[in-house]
């Protein structure tokens, strides 16, 4: 991986800790794109309600079908009576497309010397990428030092 130039650098990295890094990220999250997915998960949730979810089903979805497009496709298909094979292979072959932004962005949020701990971080981080994550972290994470990302 090339290191970004120390002109490219954000200005507030300089002396920065892991949580002044924490805050910005959430400072990032009211941007654009940060809105764009409150918006679509407003309306995710509206689409749950109105195929007759609770509130539950629709955050135990989010939660583990981190991508939209397999959420929606999921509660469209059992609301339709489909087959649990059949919803199972189509909501797996929305997650395929993600498979390569997951390859590509994994190198920048992975420590050095991994240990059993980082690992599982990893992994557990590995799930919850989605395009506009991906985007975002080609973006921004390159720019980062390694400690803050």
């Amino acid at each position: 991986m090339e290191k970004p130039a120390k002109h490219m650098t954000p200005d507030w990295v300089d002396g920065a800790t892991q949580a002044r890094a924490f805050v910005y990220g959430l400072f990032v999250m009211a941007s654009t794109p940060g809105m764009v997915l409150f918006s679509t998960s407003l309306g995710f949730g509206a689409l749950a309600r109105d195929l007759g979810f609770t509130f539950g089903h629709a955050v135990f979805l989010t939660g583990t079908l981190y991508a939209l497009p397999a959420q929606v496709l999921m509660i469209d298909q059992i609301a339709r009576d489909a087959a649990l094979a059949g919803i199972a292979l189509a909501v797996s072959l929305t997650a395929v497309r993600l498979l390569p932004m997951t390859v590509a962005l994994m190198p920048y949020v992975r420590e050095e010397q991994p240990t059993l701990r980082g690992w599982i971080a990893r992994i557990l981080v590995s799930h919850f990428f989605a395009i506009s994550v991906w985007l975002e972290g080609m973006r921004r994470l390159p720019l980062l030092p390694q400690h803050l990302r």
